[in-house]
């Protein structure tokens, strides 16, 4: 009998190795496997080659701000977890510009191809300085083109320092200036006691 429960017990202690190891071995991976994805973020990338006669996209996405308003401009942490690819909610105005100066200096790029098709909000100061950008890139020597199936009031803006710009013969340009103004009447009416029905608006 004692030979049963010193077989027993053997067996369990092995069993209980056997776990300890493997649960050892699988937190030394994970850590393993952490320290490589750090060291690889580190990584300095190589550096892209231009192949000559090139065409630079330039897609604008999301709104262009300043600075990001939160960590993450790209995916929310749901947009993570059901693995949703969808472009950036935020665009930096400095590497709009920097990318547009950096095309303008690279004698392997030629064209520069605006994709505004996803450009959300952007101030006319922001606007201004892209535009101003632009239109250096085609003081160069260099051609602009936009080709969209629509276009906003900032969409279009920004695509007028194009050198050519196309549109879908079923699309739309939605224009309706910058400045509105609206005129309040309240007080003025009351001063004057007028009564007013509105019928139709």
């Amino acid at each position: 009998m004692s030979f049963l429960f010193r077989l027993i017990s053997v067996l369990f202690k092995t069993i209980y190795r056997g776990i300890t190891f493997l649960g050892s071995l699988f937190v030394c991976l994970l850590f393993l496997l952490l320290i490589g994805l750090v060291g690889f973020s580190f990584l300095k990338p190589d550096d892209l080659t231009v192949a000559d006669n090139s065409i630079l996209r330039l897609t604008l996405s999301g709104d262009i701000v300043e600075q990001y308003s939160r960590e993450d401009p790209y995916l929310t942490y749901a947009d993570l977890l059901i693995g949703r690819d969808e472009p950036p909610r935020e665009t930096l105005l400095q590497d709009v510009l920097d990318t547009i100066y950096h095309a303008e200096n690279d004698s392997h790029i030629t064209t520069l191809l605006l994709d505004v098709e996803h450009l959300g909000n952007a101030g006319l100061n922001q606007l201004e300085a892209i535009g101003s950008a632009l239109s250096s890139f085609r003081k160069s020597g260099k051609p602009i083109i936009s080709i969209e199936d629509s276009y906003t009031q900032s969409q279009y803006y920004l695509a007028a320092h194009s050198t050519s710009i196309y549109l879908n013969p079923m699309g739309s340009v939605n224009l309706h200036g910058f400045g509105m103004y609206r005129f309040y009447f309240k007080d003025a009416l009351e001063k004057l006691k007028v009564d007013f029905h509105v019928f139709r608006v």
